[in-house]
């Protein structure tokens, strides 16, 4: 399982895949399609979790419970998250 350390505690990683789509018609096509990666860091005192969207590879969503300010653990998640999954922005 992987880890990140922020503030002096740790938190584990999980990542799931989500994938919505409407159904197919004659030609094959979708009306919509997304398919995006939830991700959790979750310590035995908070979690915080982000969406990217595959075909973004931008952060669409990112929120800490309890919800106090994200402060300097927002630069740590964005170094991971771009080197994890190439991201650009939150």
């Amino acid at each position: 399982m992987k880890f990140i350390t922020l503030n002096g505690e740790l938190y584990y990683i999980e990542v799931t895949h989500f994938e919505d789509k409407s159904e197919q018609d004659e030609e094959g096509s979708y009306e919509y399609y997304y398919s995006r990666k939830d991700i959790s860091f979750d310590s035995k005192t908070m979690s915080i979790n982000c969406r990217i969207y595959d075909d973004e590879k931008e952060i669409g969503y990112l929120s800490k419970r309890p919800n106090f300010a994200l402060g300097e653990d927002v630069k740590i998640l964005k170094a991971y998250l771009h080197k994890e999954y190439n991201c650009e922005t939150i």
